[in-house]
């Protein structure tokens, strides 16, 4: 489901399970070159993407289950990838 709302798309909810010790992370790879200048926020979590094609949303320092509304807001060249793919990496 997208809704816009302003310039800020809603693109429904993350969904995390890990039950690592050490925590985890939550990375977001995309395709190199585009999405510069986007910014994706999961719940509170904001970052600027650079166009590099990886970023890391968020560090979680134990074991977690949560649910969290993703967003994205375009860049200047506006939405120029089709996917986004969220990896959960231990810690």
């Amino acid at each position: 489901m997208v809704v816009q709302a302003g310039n800020e798309y809603r693109l429904g909810s993350l969904q995390e399970y890990c039950n690592a010790a050490k925590g985890y992370r939550v990375n977001l790879s995309y395709a190199p070159g585009s999405m510069r200048g986007a910014v994706v926020s999961v719940g509170e979590d904001h970052v600027v993407l650079d166009g590099s094609g990886n970023a890391t949303i968020s560090v979680a320092q134990g074991p977690g289950i949560r649910e969290r509304d993703l967003r994205a807001t375009p860049g200047s060249a506006g939405f120029d990838t089709d996917r986004l793919d969220f990896i959960i990496e231990t810690l």
